[in-house]
């Protein structure tokens, strides 16, 4: 029902910009969803108002910057790839299963690889899981090895084990997210709280915040 629902409201969207509602919300509010009738009338107005909000926008900004920043295109849509793997039931601290998710993305059956160079960095890494036992290299440490310590796909798995430094000495790291991770992931959940309770508030459902509340939240927020 929610994946149905994204799809849905993400067809809605991009009829709102191709009558460029952005431009003028009132119009935009008259030329409703052809698909919708008169009783979602008022849900159409609803996202009209939420895809002006500045908060949308700058979100809206921020995904097309993080999507630049790709090497390569892929399937993943807004859901990153450690999160894809779960979805297979996958877990982000096994020895293998990783490359294969990397595959599923980057890979059509109809229209093969999404990019160029992708089939030969995919067969190095299958080189190097032929050649070491998960036990000696895991699928994390080789993708680190062919993407690059600091590639985007890398981004959620966590660290790996075993790795070395600029002298050659091993490195041994805790197989879990960096803090830069850690607040990356934080910064988004509190984006997706902050958009949930924005609806919320527009709709009734929870009071609005009073002046003397947000300033002692202020307050807080500053002493800490």
């Amino acid at each position: 029902m929610r994946k149905a629902w994204k799809t849905h409201k993400y067809k809605l969207h991009l009829y709102f910009k191709s009558i460029r509602g952005g431009n003028d919300i009132e119009m935009a509010k008259k030329k409703r969803f052809p698909d919708l009738n008169d009783d979602q009338q008022k849900d159409w107005e609803f996202l009209c108002d939420f895809w002006s909000t500045k908060y949308f926008k700058e979100r809206a900004k921020k995904n097309s910057e993080n999507q630049a920043k790709r090497k390569w295109p892929s399937k993943n849509g807004p859901v990153s790839t450690p999160r894809h793997h779960i979805r297979r039931g996958m877990t982000l601290t096994s020895s293998t299963g990783q490359i294969e998710t990397w595959r599923l993305q980057h890979f059509d059956e109809k229209n093969g690889w999404s990019g160029p160079d992708l089939e030969d960095l995919y067969d190095d890494m299958m080189t190097l899981r032929e050649n070491f036992t998960p036990e000696e290299k895991s699928d994390k440490q080789i993708m680190e090895r062919v993407l690059g310590r600091h590639s985007v796909y890398l981004r959620g798995w966590g660290r790996c084990a075993g790795t070395t430094d600029n002298s050659g000495h091993p490195v041994i790291e805790p197989n879990q997210p960096s803090y830069q991770e850690l607040l990356q992931n934080f910064n988004d959940t509190n984006t997706r709280l902050n958009e949930v309770v924005n609806i919320l508030r527009q709709n009734n459902i929870m009071p609005q915040t009073s002046p003397t509340n947000e300033a002692s939240d202020a307050d807080a927020n500053s002493d800490s």
